[in-house]
């Protein structure tokens, strides 16, 4: 494991951060020049140029560069690969191709994968169960011109207001008011659906 300089020696450390030594130290000074003889030991071979400023250097690659590509390879070297049920595959894919917002699509693509924060208060709730069931009959309700995505979009409101309310009757103390929530759901299915998301 390794350990800073600053914690093996704290007071060679703090002396390098000031202008001037205070009397306290002074009565270390015995002490403070075995550390200091100490830190030297440990930086034999290293070789410190004020003409070469210091810099980061990304250990997973070679080149020493922090690329998107090595930090995704060092992702996949360290991850647990799941295999996903094909019928959750179709309904993601669906499901990207509403027009709601990125939050609201992350939160869809969370209650697929059973990946929602539901244990914050000590209970755990299997939220994602056939979600993906649900996202699929829901999106054949309709019979009309881009009836799927409307319904999706629809069944997006509604799964986004609950949770909401959810979150707010947990964390904050709200009343279930099934009216508010009903109108909630309408409106930003509405929005959803007329507005800026609901066109492509």
């Amino acid at each position: 494991m390794e350990t800073s300089c600053k914690s093996v020696f704290p007071k060679c450390y703090d002396l390098s951060t000031r202008f001037y030594v205070k009397s306290k130290y002074r009565k270390d000074a015995g002490n403070l020049r075995e550390k200091v003889i100490d830190l030297s030991e440990l930086l034999v071979g290293f070789s410190l140029h004020s003409l070469n400023p210091d810099k980061w250097k990304w250990l997973p690659d070679t080149s020493g560069l922090f690329s998107v590509k090595s930090c995704y390879q060092v992702l996949l070297e360290n991850s647990e690969i799941i295999v996903l049920d094909s019928n959750v595959l179709t309904a993601i894919k669906h499901l990207w191709r509403n027009d709601a917002p990125s939050k609201v699509l992350v939160f869809g693509w969370r209650l697929f994968l059973d990946r929602l924060p539901t244990s914050w208060i000590g209970k755990s709730i299997i939220a994602g169960v056939d979600g993906w069931n649900h996202f699929k009959l829901f999106g054949e309700m309709v019979k009309m011109k881009n009836s799927e995505r409307i319904s999706h979009l629809i069944w997006l409101a509604t799964t986004w207001n609950i949770w909401k309310l959810r979150n707010n009757m947990i964390f904050h103390g709200a009343i279930l008011n099934a009216s508010s929530l009903l109108d909630d759901i309408k409106a930003f299915s509405w929005a959803w659906v007329n507005g800026r998301y609901g066109h492509k």
